[in-house]
């Protein structure tokens, strides 16, 4: 479940009103000085160089595999003898860079992204800032980093530190470092309106799945839950298994891309669409089964699911195969554990049988197109 861990929309003359997971800004975050916004009744936080605004959580966010972020931003050409550079920060390992260009109101701005030592830059992507324009940043374990402006998707890459985890310990926007003296006598840079940090964390992928498992008495020697400890680990090595297998397939399917460098027919190709709308159809299906299992349909999951592995299966035959071989040897409940967990679940088989039954189809479907059915 993705979690919001800060929203600010400097709704009132504190820069201390907004909302965040536990934690505090910073004393030098909240000298910060706003202004109004003579486009609402808000107002806009205004930023010359070396001034940053830094939240740090009370505890910081582990194990993070997905991060989005927004802001609203407006920069000012006023003073411009250089280009300047903006940055939302999420942890020390993943930047958002914007940088305002010479002069000319009308000219694009460059944008780059960061992901522990690995970067990519996207040229003249964002539209100029003489207006507030939304940039936001959407970045996935799995590799993926989209960048949109005023949401219209603007950059893409395929393959950007793929396999990371990342720790959110602090969220920081600002001009990073001092510039020459000069430059603190000039107008601002850049003014925000907004901005949005929200994660997920791994652990938080298959909680569901973890919930459902059999509670036990809280005896330190029981054995359930050393099983339910062994199930766990091996729900979050298996869903690691399949975002390694499944960052392969989009660097298959998907290229890099920008709005104006890229072709015009832009990173996905028909399969990667395709596969997308069948997965996002099935996730749609699968959470509606889990709210009202006993009326749900399970040809609504189990047939977009079908469609979206054959697109794999066609896409990486070979490493599928393996996948599924690897998930057949590779069981949640041990043997060791099978019969303690049979025996907790006993109460329970009724109110789950309708959910067994659905994972059991999908997973004789998935063996079925691996062996070429």
């Amino acid at each position: 479940m993705w979690r919001s861990v800060l929203l600010h929309e400097f709704p009132g003359r504190s820069i201390r009103e907004f909302q965040s997971i536990g934690g505090a800004a910073t004393a030098a975050s909240q000298a910060l000085t706003l202004e109004p916004d003579a486009s609402s009744r808000r107002f806009v936080l205004p930023l010359l160089a070396g001034q940053l605004f830094e939240f740090v959580p009370a505890v910081p966010l582990r194990q993070i595999v997905g991060v989005s972020m927004r802001v609203r931003l407006t920069g000012s050409v006023a003073g411009f003898v250089s280009t300047a550079l903006f940055r939302l920060s999420a942890g020390v390992e993943l930047d958002l860079l914007i940088r305002r260009p010479v002069f000319g109101p009308s000219k694009p701005t460059d944008a780059a992204v960061r992901v522990g030592g690995a970067g990519a830059a996207f040229a003249s992507s964002v539209p100029a800032l003489g207006r507030p324009v939304d940039v936001r940043l959407d970045w996935h374990t799995s590799g993926q980093a989209r960048l949109w402006a005023d949401g219209r998707l603007v950059g893409y890459h395929n393959a950007l530190a793929p396999g990371s985890v990342l720790e959110i310990d602090r969220v920081a926007f600002g001009l990073p470092g001092p510039q020459p003296e000069e430059f603190d006598r000039l107008a601002r840079r850049f003014t925000v309106r907004r901005v949005f940090v929200r994660a997920l964390a791994r652990p938080d992928t298959m909680a569901a799945v973890v919930r459902a498992l059999p509670k036990s008495e809280p005896t330190v020697d029981d054995l359930l839950i050393k099983c339910r400890f062994i199930a766990r680990d091996n729900v979050l090595a298996t869903v690691d298994r399949l975002r390694a297998f499944m960052a392969l397939a989009h660097q298959t399917l998907t290229q890099p891309w920008s709005a104006p460098d890229g072709p015009a027919s832009g990173p996905f190709q028909p399969a990667a669409v395709e596969a997308h709308a069948l997965a996002t159809a099935a996730g749609a299906a699968f959470s509606d089964f889990l709210r009202r299992p006993d009326s749900a349909d399970a040809a609504s999951f189990l047939d977009p699911f079908e469609a979206f592995l054959r697109i794999l299966h066609d896409t990486l035959p070979a490493q599928f195969a393996s996948l599924a071989a690897d998930l057949r040897d590779r069981p949640v409940v041990p043997d060791e554990c099978r019969l303690v967990m049979e025996k907790a679940l006993d109460p329970l088989r009724g109110e789950f049988a309708p959910l067994i039954d659905l994972l059991t189809a999908a997973s004789d479907r998935v063996r079925a197109i691996a062996e070429g059915a």
